[in-house]
């Protein structure tokens, strides 16, 4: 499908429509999670064109991709933790971003992820940096669980895997972490999963409330 002389979306492939300005970003998907509409790619030619193509919206699917730096925002959230909490900023930032790097995940999500768990406190009492409750389950000694040197790759692992897990969706990735991948899988697939972003962030799960809270929050580093 050509939208433009400079735009080209090929079937199967994630379209990053940079150069369109509606959001959110689109792409193609699989038949379970997609919707039939009327794509309206707007303004790149000054005008509308109406595609009757089956797309779905990718939301956040490029940040697996994105694997940068800790943002400004991270890295003064790890300054104030590790004054409040006695450690080396300097050497938790390391942390996170060879963790990212062995495990092609933005850095900036474990650092959102410890800000919702724990503050970014990896002496935080019942699990640590991440809350992590069955320490074996990530191949973390249950006496290390304060260690977030320890901490952090695991939690990198296992979050990348979720997102693996559900074809490069950071969104449901993120998810997985609090009501796991089983409980994701059924509530936004079996469940019908929402098409558009927003309706995800704010669907309501049964045992957890708005589950786009959580999702926006981590998202947000």
């Amino acid at each position: 499908m050509q939208l433009g002389s400079d735009i080209q979306i090929r079937d199967g492939l994630l379209a990053e429509m940079m150069l369109l300005r509606e959001k959110p970003r689109l792409g193609f998907g699989h038949a379970e999670s997609t919707v039939h509409q009327g794509l309206k790619a707007a303004n790149y030619l000054n005008h509308v064109r109406d595609t009757t193509t089956v797309v779905r919206y990718s939301w956040q699917m490029s940040l697996m991709a994105q694997q940068q730096g800790l943002s400004s925002k991270s890295g003064k959230a790890i300054d104030k933790a590790a004054k409040k909490y006695g450690y080396d900023a300097s050497v938790f930032k390391a942390a996170m971003t060879q963790a990212g790097s062995q495990y092609k995940l933005n850095p900036n999500l474990l650092v959102g992820l410890g800000m919702r768990e724990s503050s970014l406190n990896p002496s935080q009492p019942n699990g640590g940096l991440f809350q992590i409750q069955d320490p074996k389950a990530y191949g973390i000694d249950p006496k290390d669980i304060g260690n977030f040197e320890v901490q952090i790759p695991a939690a990198a692992a296992f979050l990348s895997g979720n997102i693996s897990h559900f074809n490069g969706n950071v969104d449901l990735g993120v998810a997985a972490w609090t009501l796991g991948r089983g409980g994701t899988s059924h509530f936004f697939n079996e469940g019908g999963m929402p098409a558009v972003r927003g309706a995800l962030l704010s669907a309501k799960h049964p045992d957890y409330g708005t589950v786009g809270g959580y999702i926006d929050f981590i998202t947000s580093f």
